[in-house]
């Protein structure tokens, strides 16, 4: 992709758990190496195709946007 930036996918970032309603919500971010977000992964557990695949667009838009 034009205009991306390399090493976003770096070990630090920011691991949080949520839960509600039965969900389970996994977020990770992937940073650059000055510390700037460049990329958002969400995982789910528990629920349809449909919902996993919105929430997967989602995070690929904003870390599209991010970059």
């Amino acid at each position: 992709m034009r205009g991306a930036r390399e090493d976003a996918g770096s070990p630090q970032g920011l691991h949080a758990e949520g839960r509600g309603r039965g969900h389970k919500v996994y977020l990770r971010t992937g940073e650059y190496d000055d510390g700037r977000i460049g990329e958002i992964f969400i995982d789910m557990h528990k629920e349809g195709a449909a919902l996993r695949s919105f929430i997967n667009n989602f995070a690929i838009a904003v870390s599209l946007g991010l970059q």
